[in-house]
């Protein structure tokens, strides 16, 4: 053993073997508990390592804001609607197009964003469009989905976290 492991308690070291064999039980044989640390144990994990002290760690993940967030533009300036993707990751509210509609795709939520300009069918059609887009992406259709019109303050914090300058309404 390394570093602060070698202080756990005999307590903590029984809790944590009762607790990987009680997952070992519960997957059905698809888990082996071993309270042997050899060759093959490291290499699953990738590698060894010291062993650092919950004081010396945090649970806290380091997840690269907004990259699961796309933003598209729906237009039918080429006489047909289209969805052409403009944007990905930290977005700037400059993609913004007036005469089109926009629309926001995150992990968890689509918002469509009205730009004064658009056409009427675009606006209509930009709800049948998200639809269709979780349902190609494999989303569940339960997935919410906010309609902004451009000018009207936007109060979600989705939107505001997707664009780099915070703002309310373009």
């Amino acid at each position: 053993m390394f570093g602060k492991a070698k202080k756990a308690s005999p307590f903590e070291k029984n809790h944590a073997n009762l607790m990987a064999e009680k997952m070992e039980s519960e997957r059905d044989g698809k888990a082996a508990a071993t309270h042997d640390i050899d060759d093959a144990f490291w290499e699953v994990l990738g590698g060894q390592s010291e062993i650092h002290g919950a004081d010396e760690v945090t649970d806290a993940t380091a997840t690269p804001k907004a990259e699961k967030t796309v933003l598209y533009q729906i237009t039918d300036a080429a006489g047909e609607l289209n969805c052409v993707e403009v944007g990905r990751g930290q977005l700037n509210t400059s993609m913004l197009k007036s005469e089109d509609v926009m629309m926001l795709a995150t992990e968890k939520e689509i918002c469509l964003w009205v730009g004064l300009g658009a056409s009427t069918a675009e606006g209509r059609s930009s709800y049948r469009l998200a639809m269709d887009w979780l349902k190609v992406n494999h989303k569940p259709m339960h997935t919410p989905i906010h309609l902004f019109k451009e000018g009207q303050a936007i109060r979600s914090d989705v939107w505001t976290e997707a664009f780099d300058s915070g703002f309310g309404g373009a």
